[in-house]
Parts: structure tokens; C-alpha cells; sequence
């Protein structure tokens, strides 16, 4: 289940410019900081990293 919500988190960094709290609500995490420790466990790095490395302009 985790790794849905994250890969949905994924897709969500990258075309939406919602704060990253809003994305961890929406995918179905309450608390933001359990969110990023899971998020950082897959990718290896924060969301905000994430999405600064990946957004394609």
C-alpha cells in the first residue's frame, strides 16, 4: 500500500505545485512527517528534493 501512495505522490510532485503536506493528505498520509521518512525510504531523498530534481520545465 505504501508504495502506491508514494508513487502516486510521485506523479503528484511533479504536475501539481501543491505543498507537499497537501500531496501527503491527499495520498493518505495525516501526518506529513511519517509521509516524508516513508517517501525518503523509496526514492532515497525528500519530496521537496524529489521534486526539484525531477520537474521538467
Amino acid at each position: 500500500m505504501n508504495e502506491l501512495r508514494i508513487n502516486e505522490a510521485r506523479k503528484l510532485l511533479l504536475t501539481t505545485q501543491d505543498k507537499v503536506f497537501e500531496i501527503a493528505d491527499r495520498v493518505g498520509y495525516k501526518e506529513y512527517k511519517y509521509f516524508v521518512s516513508v517517501f525518503k525510504l523509496y526514492t532515497g531523498m525528500t519530496p521537496k528534493k524529489y521534486r526539484v530534481l525531477n520537474i521538467k520545465e
